[in-house]
C-alpha cells in the first residue's frame, strides 16, 4: 500500500491570479503561498510552514491541506495531530477533496482519534464524488471489509473499477484479480491479464507477482493463459 498521507503541492507555477477584493490586491496572497512551496521543496520547513500559516489565515485551501501534512508528520512543527486533523477539516469544507480523503483517512485508521469507518465512508464519499482517484479505492476497501457500510464484493468491485479507469495500480491489481478468480466478478482470463498487465507497467509489485506467477509467455512472446487455474 501506498503511503495513506501522500503529499500534495501544487506546481509552482499554479498561481492564484492578480484578483482585487475590498480593495485589498491578494499579489500578495499568491506571493505568498509560492514561498512556502519553494521553501518546503528546499528542506526549509519551518519557514514553510510560516508562510504556509500566512496563506491559510487568508484562506487559501491549499495551504490549509499541506498545514495538515506538517502537523501531522512534524514537519516545521510539532507534530500535532488535532491540528493536523482541524486544517484538514477547514480545506475539506472548502470542498478540497484531498482533504475530505484524509480526513476520510484519519478516521478509517484511527489515527489520533477512535476508529470510525462511518465517518470515514461519509468523508470519502465526499471526495469521490469529485473524482477522487484515492477515495474511490478507499470506499472499494470499506465495502470489500464491511467496515461503515455492508460488506459487498461487487460494490468493492464497481468501485476499485473506478480508481482502475483513473489509472491507480493498486486499483487496476484488483480488478485483474477479479477477473482471475471470479470474486465480486465475473471470470474472465483474458481481462485478467488485460488489468494485471496495467498494474505491472507502473511497477504494482503484487501484480508483477501475480503474473510471474500465474502467466508466462510463449517464445514469440504473446501472453498466453494461466498456467494454473488455482
Amino acid at each position: 500500500m501506498r503511503n495513506r498521507f501522500p503529499e500534495k503541492f501544487l506546481p509552482c507555477g499554479k498561481l492564484l491570479a492578480c484578483v482585487v477584493f475590498s480593495g485589498i490586491s491578494l499579489i500578495a496572497f499568491a506571493d505568498t503561498y509560492t514561498d512556502a512551496e519553494i521553501a518546503y521543496r528546499n528542506g526549509q520547513y519551518s519557514k514553510a510552514f510560516h508562510f504556509f500559516q500566512l496563506a491559510a489565515k487568508e484562506g487559501n485551501k491549499d495551504a490549509l491541506y499541506n498545514l495538515g501534512h506538517m502537523h501531522l508528520q512534524g514537519k516545521g512543527t510539532q507534530q500535532n495531530l488535532t491540528e493536523a486533523r482541524n486544517c484538514f477539516l477547514q480545506a475539506a469544507q472548502k470542498a478540497d477533496p484531498g482533504a475530505q480523503y484524509q480526513l476520510g483517512n484519519l478516521y478509517y485508521y484511527g489515527y489520533g482519534i477512535p476508529k470510525d469507518c462511518q465517518t470515514a465512508y461519509k468523508w470519502y464519499m465526499k471526495a469521490a464524488g469529485q473524482h477522487y482517484t484515492p477515495a474511490l479505492y478507499a470506499l472499494g476497501t470499506l465495502h470489500e471489509e464491511g467496515c461503515g457500510v455492508s460488506k459487498n464484493p461487487y460494490k468493492a468491485t464497481m468501485r476499485f473499477r473506478q480508481a482502475a479507469e483513473r489509472g491507480d495500480a493498486r486499483a487496476q491489481y484488483q480488478i485483474g484479480y477479479r477477473y482471475f478468480t471470479g470474486y465480486g466478478s465475473r471470470r474472465d482470463r483474458d481481462k485478467a491479464y488485460e488489468w494485471l498487465a496495467r498494474a505491472a507497467e507502473q511497477n504494482n509489485q503484487t501484480a508483477l507477482d501475480f503474473l510471474e506467477k500465474y502467466f508466462r509467455t510463449r517464445q514469440n512472446g504473446k501472453e498466453t493463459y494461466p498456467v494454473n487455474d488455482s
